[in-house]
């Protein structure tokens, strides 16, 4: 495989989501036809990782039910077009859906120079009229779970630290 052109064009987590479960389909149905090829031999564990963390809370293609649809790009741009955001802006508030304006500072810039108050709550409104709220259950349960498991990973790490002490001195 060649690159022709670098970065010719940015995605949104939905548009590679839409690609790679097609591509998946497709795979699946190469399985029954040898004729067709091979995959290459890592293709199917990294799209199945990158499907995985979509799923994710949280992630918004991994709320239920999945907010995003063939047109949910076009009502957003339509929506927050009086704004004046942008590409950069929109891919990201599509990936993040942010649900206040503390949030949507972390992705605009030079945001309370560009929009009032009142200008920041309809950006916010608009997002979620699109794009729909998150389920705060579900992230408090992924921030949970992964707050639990870098305390895991930390612990581990101190113990393997200790027994390689123990073991040089």
């Amino acid at each position: 495989m060649k690159i022709l052109e670098a970065q010719s064009a940015q995605l949104t987590n939905y548009e590679v989501f839409t690609h790679l479960t097609e591509l998946k389909a497709k795979s699946n149905a190469r399985k029954g036809n040898r004729a067709l090829g091979r995959a290459p031999g890592n293709l199917e564990t990294v799209v199945k990782e990158i499907l995985d963390y979509f799923y994710e809370a949280p992630s918004p293609l991994g709320s239920k039910p999945f907010p995003y649809d063939s047109n949910t790009i076009k009502r957003l741009l339509a929506r927050l077009r009086e704004f004046r955001l942008t590409k950069a802006e929109i891919i990201m508030i599509m990936n993040l859906r942010p649900t206040k304006p503390e949030n949507l500072n972390t992705i605009i810039e030079e945001m309370e120079g560009r929009f009032d108050d009142d200008q920041q709550m309809a950006i916010v409104a608009a997002i979620a009229e699109v794009l729909g709220k998150p389920d705060g259950e579900a992230e408090r349960q992924a921030m949970t779970d992964n707050a639990k498991e870098a305390r895991k990973e930390k612990s581990d790490m101190e113990l393997k630290q200790e027994e390689v002490m123990d073991i040089d001195g």
